[in-house]
């Protein structure tokens, strides 16, 4: 008799959003998104900009190593970076929520990106966002 290793589902993101910060309610716990972001209007190239990321899961079981992505309109990886804790859910039907407070991204210049969030080396969400003057985008 064979043991076939199987390997956890990858959870699905119900929310994925960039924004200015994160508050946490004391009293019930709830997180507070303030300023969600798409378009970030950063004058000069390169530069480093403080986000907030906020992901809401459901769906997983177990330990999933995690890692965000920045990736360019030409899908080429410009930045990414790897939080050390896992995204731990010992329960599927429970969902997670994720806050991460003071993501440093690096922007080599202006342009469309995408902020993608990884977990087991599999996209698990992403979001949009412009980056540069508005009229660059005109």
């Amino acid at each position: 008799m064979t043991h076939e290793h199987r390997t956890p589902p990858i959870p699905q993101a119900q929310a994925f959003v960039v924004c200015q910060n994160i508050w946490v309610v004391p009293r019930t716990n709830d997180y507070v998104l303030i300023g969600p972001i798409s378009h970030i209007p950063i004058p000069q190239f390169p530069a480093q900009v403080t986000v907030a990321v906020y992901a809401h899961v459901t769906g997983g079981h177990g330990n999933y190593p995690m890692e965000f992505v920045l990736r360019a309109a030409s899908g080429e990886v410009v930045w990414s970076w790897n939080p050390i804790d896992p995204l731990t859910q010992p329960n599927p039907l429970v969902p997670a929520q994720l806050a991460f407070y003071e993501v440093l991204l690096e922007m080599p210049g202006p342009g469309r990106y995408d902020l993608a969030l990884n977990v087991s080396g599999q996209e698990m969400c992403r979001q949009p966002l412009l980056i540069g003057p508005s009229e660059y985008f005109a």
